[in-house]
């Protein structure tokens, strides 16, 4: 018997750990809608926007921009705003770096320390900014940092979790945060990426109908909240074997609090309004993707899991741009590709599908310039990015 539930347990943390780096370059989310357990599937029954004919245009054209040498980890969080510039949030150093939409570096802030202006966090499991210029951190342990504009802690705090408790589907507690997070900090709520990490549950009959992966945080007060939207479209639970695993999510937030999320298996991109009621779905298949994904139907089939998730083809990362109303939407091809894919689409109609990097994420826009994250080398502290312009 002990040796059973032994086996049980490790099988579980392996599990786990497979499921939390994943969020690498994409990660989890899903839903607030708990009235969609008990009627209709929310996402079905979206009104659909759809592209006819050929994307307006082929390709985006990028072109590499070095930034100023500074001392890197290798590891950051990034983005660019137009009254902040570029931004690297440095995940180990604790350093955020700021630079002019060209390259070079205006300053260096935050550090690690116990000062206002320093965090205290030693290592980031989250970092994002608001449109306002306000930071949210978190680390591994649960422990939050809010920042004004001119970095200055408003909020220190940490979320004690019960680890002899049951919690339920909609508490931001029944989650762990995974290892590269999707995350994005709007009004004074951090909102994260999260999964689940119990075998019971996501091998039970309720997950595609319960499952929440946008945890929320008032880094105001100090307190988790009810996660928001919950449930999965009827895709992961007519063949749940076959897309198991393959549901975390991306999703990004507009100035107008609309929610735009997509999950890594379906082509299409949600749309939900401040109230989290659904708006419209819009999205087509990326080109040459690989979604013959093998069947995970117990932990015994975890191999599949690790096939399907370095392997096939899936959408990671999705960003609104407000001052152009543009949605970027990245894929995986698979691993025989060379190249991922970069979808843009317009008042959801897409306008391009473009091999891009892999791994290439737009963070951004600083007029007339998208920017991608930054990417740099751990030895000689280089730092690049790409951009490019939609003419």
């Amino acid at each position: 018997m002990r040796q059973t539930k032994m086996l049980y347990f490790m099988k579980r943390m392996e599990f786990s750990l497979w499921r939390l780096p994943m969020a690498a370059s994409i990660l989890t989310l899903v839903l607030l809608l708990g009235s969609c357990a008990d009627g209709d599937n929310v996402y079905d029954s979206m009104r659909r926007i759809v592209s006819d004919g050929a994307p307006a245009y082929n390709s985006v054209r990028l072109e590499q921009l070095q930034l100023d040498s500074v001392r890197y980890s290798g590891e950051s969080f990034s983005w660019a705003q137009e009254d902040q510039g570029i931004c690297c949030l440095d995940i180990f150093y604790g350093w955020l770096y700021r630079f002019d939409a060209e390259g070079h570096l205006i300053k260096r802030t935050l550090g690690n320390g116990r000062a206002s202006n320093e965090s205290i966090i030693k290592h980031y499991m989250i970092g994002t900014m608001s449109g306002d210029g306000e930071l949210a951190i978190a680390g591994s342990s649960l422990d939050f940092e809010y920042f004004s504009k001119d970095l200055t802690a408003v909020n220190r705090f940490l979320i004690v979790k019960d680890q002899q408790k049951e919690y339920a589907p909609s508490e931001f507690l029944a989650y762990t945060t995974p290892g590269d997070c999707i995350a994005r900090f709007y009004k004074g709520k951090l909102y994260e990426g999260l999964v689940s990490d119990i075998p019971d549950f996501i091998f039970g009959p309720d997950y595609e109908k319960k499952v929440c992966h946008i945890g929320v945080v008032d880094m105001t007060e100090g307190k988790a909240l009810k996660s928001e939207i919950q449930g999965l479209p009827s895709m992961f639970s007519e063949d749940k074997a076959k897309y198991r695993g393959m549901d975390f999510v991306m999703f990004d937030i507009d100035n107008q609090d609309n929610m735009y999320i997509g999950f890594a298996a379906d082509s299409l991109v949600y749309v939900f309004d401040h109230n989290r009621k659904p708006k419209f779905a819009f999205g087509r298949s990326g080109v040459n993707m690989d979604t013959d994904y093998e069947r995970f139907g117990s932990l015994d089939e975890m191999n599949a899991y690790r096939t399907n998730i370095t392997k096939k083809g899936y959408y990671y990362w999705i960003e609104y741009i407000d001052e152009t109303g543009v949605c970027f939407r990245s894929y995986k091809k698979g691993a025989d590709s060379e190249y991922d894919g970069l979808q843009v689409y317009k008042d959801g109609k897409l306008m391009s599908d473009s091999e891009i990097p892999k791994g290439f994420k737009v963070v951004g826009y600083i007029a007339p310039y998208y920017y991608s994250q930054i990417i740099g080398g751990e030895e000689d502290g280089s730092l690049m990015a790409y951009r490019f312009k939609l003419d």
